[in-house]
């Protein structure tokens, strides 16, 4: 299921213009809006749902792609991050995260389109940090990933997330740091 939905995520994102003149239009024209396909968007959303599809992959896979998702549309991909990203609130919803969010920010670079809306999503991400929760140590760390978005995210924005929490992050791992590194 997982490499079908990246193929499916891929096949879609090869068949969309990126720029106007791909779509036919002039640039002198409004740009362009892409929508998902209401088949392939009713596809993710099947594969969203917990009750319907429980595999961890699927989770990763849809966190792996949420630049495409979002670039082939945005709303779309805004409307679904509850989903793909859930609060971690139960054990379940921890694990749907940390495969969902881990792999995000291992595959991906700090992006600064998403940053607002991911907000909740990072802030979930510090929490499991703080509370000793963190991923297990991977030879791709996602805490350590996410060190580098918020550090991107201070040098993009020029300060901090709101809220402390790029206060909150450093302090989760500073107390998480193993002493005799």
């Amino acid at each position: 299921r997982p490499l079908v939905l990246e193929t499916l995520i891929r096949l879609v994102s090869l068949g969309v213009p990126d720029t106007p003149a791909q779509a036919g239009t002039s640039v002198s024209n409004p740009p362009l809006t892409r929508v998902l396909d209401p088949e392939v968007a009713r596809i993710l959303e099947r594969h969203l749902d917990p009750n319907i599809d429980r595999s961890l992959a699927v989770c990763a896979v849809m966190g792996n792609f949420l630049p495409q998702l979002a670039w082939l549309d945005t709303e779309w991909a805004h409307a679904h991050l509850d989903a793909i990203f859930p609060a971690p609130t139960t054990e379940e919803a921890t694990r749907r995260f940390k495969a969902a969010f881990g792999t995000f920010v291992t595959t991906n670079g700090y992006i600064l389109s998403l940053a607002p809306v991911l907000s909740a999503a990072y802030r979930s991400a510090v929490g499991l940090v703080r509370d000793a929760n963190a991923w297990d140590q991977q030879h791709l760390d996602p805490a350590a990933r996410l060190v580098k978005h918020v550090i991107w995210m201070h040098l993009l924005t020029d300060e901090l997330p709101s809220g402390g929490l790029g206060e909150e992050l450093i302090d989760a791992l500073c107390g998480s740091v193993n002493p005799t590194i």
